[in-house]
């Protein structure tokens, strides 16, 4: 069930690759399965960060219920790790925040 979604300005060429190492890190919040994550991925969008257009990402993620701050920090450095090896984005360039939910719905139900 979590979301993922990531703006950058930089171009990925192999976004499903992105999508696939995205949904897979996300085993390290408990509880969370790669099978029920969903990934949006917008690159090449116009981005001005830190007084300039230099290379920047932002994540967001959202979440059904919520996680521990550690298991979130540990997704977190994972993704930042991942956005500065693969696509050479900065750590300090880098903004993302969770969003936890205490109702989500999908396959046709609406739960808490």
């Amino acid at each position: 069930m979590p979301y993922v979604e990531l703006n950058t300005n930089t171009t990925i060429a192999d976004k499903e690759t992105i999508c696939r190492v995205i949904t897979e890190k996300i085993v390290a919040i408990e509880g969370k399965k790669p099978e029920k994550t969903m990934v949006k991925v917008s690159d090449d969008q116009f981005m001005y960060f830190d007084l300039s257009t230099g290379k920047c990402a932002r994540v967001k993620i959202d979440l059904f219920r919520p996680s521990s701050f550690e298991d979130k920090t540990e997704y977190f450095k994972e993704i930042s790790e991942l956005l500065t090896s693969s696509l050479g984005i900065p750590a300090n360039r880098i903004y993302l925040s969770f969003a936890e939910y205490p109702e989500w719905g999908s396959n046709n139900n609406y739960r808490k």
